[in-house]
């Protein structure tokens, strides 16, 4: 199922060459861990600005139910 909401983000860790895993917290979902995919140099450097600890962010996801990792398609 496919979210618009706003969410502010817990933590993010790198996982593998170009991926983030993001945990933040929304009003809608609750505590939700997603998948950022990126790729080249400069993608990585607008990550890490766009998803330092306690941002406030729009995004679009689509929410896994079957206990995945869901996936960020906008922020």
């Amino acid at each position: 199922m496919e979210l618009k909401t706003r969410a502010i983000v817990l933590r993010t860790v790198k996982y593998g060459e170009n991926k983030l895993i993001v945990d933040f917290l929304t009003r809608d979902v609750g505590r939700e861990s997603s998948v950022w995919k990126f790729s080249g140099e400069r993608r990585i450097k607008v990550a890490r600005q766009l998803f330092h600890t306690l941002a406030i962010l729009d995004i679009d996801f689509v929410n896994s139910s079957h206990g995945q990792l869901s996936r960020i398609k906008e922020a």
